[in-house]
């Protein structure tokens, strides 16, 4: 009704270029702060979402931004997370949340555990894991090393472990609030 009543305002002033007789009953202001009624109040309430919402950066895929590798391959023969200037990036941009990809080498969860979360909690960014789904990941398959680079390891497949492990890693690092796997191929 109180709709109706400022659209039949609205246009009484845009045609008759004139207000309605005060018989019709003025709309009230909104309040200056309305608190916001979310679907996900359970999930805000735990923390996995921060206040003003999340500002995030994923690694690789079709996003704004990307990982940061190291330049140099590590002695393992390995480039790395450069997990310093990823968090110096991420600070700069006002991210919040990044989605941190197991998936190019066999070192990014070493990188993620012993690099990155610790430099992420300390700056206040929070971490989401990525894994890659079972239709990318062909490592260990009869049929060949297909995209076998792109398979999170170690745990590969095993996703019963990825999230025993990652929970694990959340209670040392409460930065590390969710995880997911990657979209699947679709045939």
């Amino acid at each position: 009704m109180k709709r109706l009543a400022a659209a039949l305002t609205g246009f009484a002033v845009l045609v008759l270029g004139q207000q309605l007789p005060a018989a019709v009953p003025a709309v009230p202001e909104a309040p200056a702060h309305v608190e916001q009624v979310n679907p996900d109040v359970k999930t805000r309430k735990k923390g996995i979402i921060p206040p003003g919402g999340i500002t995030s950066s994923k690694t690789g895929g079709n996003t704004i931004d990307s990982e940061l590798r190291e330049e140099t391959p590590r002695a393992d023969g390995w480039r790395h997370y450069d997990s310093r200037k990823l968090v110096e990036r991420l600070k700069a941009m006002n991210v919040n949340t990044y989605l941190f990809g197991i998936w190019e080498a066999p070192t990014d969860w070493d990188d993620l555990r012993k690099e990155f979360a610790p430099l992420a909690k300390a700056a206040g960014i929070d971490v989401w894991v990525d894994l890659v789904p079972p239709s990318e990941c062909q490592a260990d398959r009869p049929e060949g090393p297909y995209l076998e680079g792109y398979c999170s390891r170690p745990y590969k497949l095993d996703f019963i472990a990825w999230a025993r492990n990652i929970a694990t890693l959340s209670l040392q690092y409460p930065n590390i609030k969710a995880w997911q796997i990657d979209d699947f191929l679709v045939a």
